[in-house]
Order: C-alpha cells, then structure tokens, then sequence
C-alpha cells in the first residue's frame, strides 16, 4: 500500500466517529452457501474495493491535527487490496471451530493502529459447501449498509450475477457533505434536541456483552404487530426496547434511530460512514399503552425522515454523546446457487453506551446487549 491519492478532507460523520472512536470497527460475520470456491469470494472482495474508493481509504491524522482520510490506488487489474485470510477448518472439531470464530471476533473488534488493507478478516471454509466470513472495517470508513452492499456483492459474484459499476466515491460525498453544511448553518439556525440520558455520556468503560433468548417471541408475531400498526418490525422491536427500559427504571430521555443517509438521490449504491442515529422522545410511561408508545414512536421518526438531510447532520453534530441504539442483524442475499446469509453486524463507532442487536433464525428472535460496564450493572443489562 504506497501508491495514493492525495489526502482529501473528511466528512463530518468521519469526524464525529474519529472523535469517539478512532479505532472503532464494523464487525461483520456471514455464510456463504453453494459457493465452495474460497478464491471467488477473495476475488469478489479485491474486486469492492477496487470499485469503491472507501473500502481501500485510511483514516488518519495530519500533523496540524485534522482528520484527513487518503485513498490507495487499485492495480492494473482494477482489483483493492485486502487482509483477509483463508483457514481450512474442515477437519477441525466442532469446539475447536467455535474456538477459532472467538478469537477472530475479539482480533476484529478494533482497527489496528498501524495502517494497513482497510478490509481485514478471515475466509473459514467449513464443509464443502459452507463458507464462514468474518470481516471488519473501520467505523470511520462504513456503516451497516456498506456491510450490506459487501455481501451483497459477494452473492453476486460468487452466482455469477456480478457487474462492475461506477459508484459515487466517498471522497466527493464527504466535499458535498462539507459544502452543504456549510451552506445550511448559515440559512438556519441549529435545532434543539433532547439531552442525552446520564447513560448515554461519552465514556471510556470496558465494552461486555449478554446474549440472551426471547422466549415465546417468533418473528410472526412481531410481523404480525407491524402489519396491524403500519410499521416496520425494526419500530415494533424499536418501540419495545423503549418500554422495558423505562420499566427496568433505566429509561433514556431519548433514544436513537437509524437512518442510513442513502435517501438523497444518488446515494443508494454509495459504501462509506452515511449512516447516522437521530435521537427521538416517544411518550413512554404507565399510562400508555404499548400502542400509544408505538404510535408515538413511528410520527417521531416520520418527523425526522422529512427533515432535510444538513438538518440531520447538524443534530447528530451537536450531540456529542448518541444515546441509545438499536440494529436488526438478519438479512439474505440470493444469486443464482450462491447464497450469502448475514449472521451479526456490530458498529462500534462509539456513540452508544447500551445496544440492543436482535437476531432471527427460522422465525426464532435472539437478542445481544452490548453494554458499557462502567455505566450499566451486569443485572440490568439482564
């Protein structure tokens, strides 16, 4: 990696994240099925981050101190280059496996302080038709959707459904980024928001994790409230975290949803640090039903996606602590006999001191508490 680009200038979510978490990765663990060439999947990698600039940029900082991100040039063969390696684990034990996905998870959860490939991981081959991939990328570089188009591009190339395209470089979003913002305080004043929950201050504590079960909790019903309300699964799930907190005594003053930042035209297929939290109040007491707690959620939320997008920013940009997140992790993409299922997804950017990732298999809802221990007791993330 010697050959660049010169360094351009950041975006601001690159900025926020930096601030928070310079070292912050997006982890991201998957299947692969009907594909037992481990090559075509390391191909289909080189050949993303050839098309995308962001997946071959390194994050750093200037010597006056910016934040400055620079680009590494593709080869000849218009290929990126990648840390990812390939592990022959077929004939391991089942304990041995599992013993190995630990140990890549933990090497994966932070980006390493020299600079490097910007997409590292690990290819396992399972069995003859089974791929497991694990992969991180700096949380100043990508969010879930970029996770999202990886793998989707791998399907793609692996079923022989792949087309090179020319998207939209991060380098040229992050300067429309700049010049937007710069455009929108001067038209407006900044908007107000809710302050952070006491939980949701920046801090330093050491990361745990609870996985647990939803007991007599499937997928349809879920689906089924949605379908009753109008909403998605993602508001239903959103809605609930909402309640238990407030009855755990633990209830944030605001708590946070996703918005992707691929709404403004032209973004869609974009790979890069877009995704963004907005932070919302729904009414949430003992007297509300879960309903009502519902429906207030989903006009919160309405409210912010019709805000302009420097609107946004510029909330998130004040808020230099996020409060509380939340993320779906189950997702599939399909190309011909190739099948590529996304097992987990985790962002540590930062931003969030209490996470709730929810899982579904066969119809069956997991859920993973990732807490800061410093600021959350072991029972209450139970």
């Amino acid at each position: 990696m010697t050959a660049t680009h010169p360094a351009f200038e950041t975006s601001p979510l690159q900025r926020q994240v930096w601030a928070r978490a310079p070292r912050g990765a997006v982890v991201t663990e998957a299947v692969v099925r009907g594909c037992s060439d481990p090559e075509r999947v390391l191909d289909a990698l080189r050949l993303l981050c050839g098309e995308h600039e962001i997946l071959r940029t390194v994050v750093s900082q200037g010597p006056g101190g910016e934040v400055v991100q620079v680009v590494y040039l593709a080869d000849e063969s218009a290929r990126g280059e990648i840390a990812v390696d390939y592990q022959d684990v077929r004939d391991a034990a089942p304990e041995a496996q599992a013993a190995s996905f630990r140990a890549t998870r933990q090497a994966l959860a932070q980006s390493p302080a020299e600079p490097g490939p910007t997409l590292r991981g690990v290819l396992f081959h399972i069995d003859e038709d089974e791929l497991r991939l694990m992969l991180a990328l700096p949380a100043t570089c990508a969010d879930v959707p970029t996770v999202h188009l990886v793998l989707r591009g791998v399907a793609e190339h692996c079923g022989e459904g792949y087309t090179s395209s020319t998207p939209l470089q991060y380098a040229d979003v992050a300067a429309w980024q700049n010049d937007g913002l710069a455009n929108a305080r001067e038209e407006r004043p900044p908007t107000q928001d809710p302050a952070p929950h006491p939980l949701a201050a920046s801090g330093n504590g050491q990361p745990r994790w609870c996985w647990t079960k939803l007991p007599g909790l499937d997928a349809s019903a879920v689906q089924a409230v949605a379908d009753r309300e109008g909403v998605s699964p993602h508001l239903v799930m959103l809605a609930a975290y909402q309640v238990v907190l407030e009855r755990r005594g633990i209830a944030p003053s605001a708590i946070g949803y996703h918005l992707d930042g691929r709404d403004v035209e032209g973004l869609a297929e974009s790979a890069g640090r877009l995704a963004h939290w907005v932070s919302i109040a729904p009414a949430s007491n003992a007297e509300h039903s879960f309903g009502e707690v519902l429906r207030s959620t989903r006009s919160h939320v309405d409210a912010h996606r019709e805000r302009p997008w420097t609107d946004r920013l510029i909330q998130q940009e004040q808020r230099a602590a996020e409060s509380y997140a939340f993320a779906t992790t189950q997702a599939l993409w399909s190309s011909g006999e190739a099948r590529v299922e996304l097992v987990g997804v985790h962002d540590s950017s930062g931003g969030a001191r209490f996470t709730l990732y929810v899982t579904e298999a066969e119809g069956t809802l997991g859920a993973l508490v990732a807490y800061d221990a410093a600021q959350l007791g072991d029972q209450d993330a139970s």
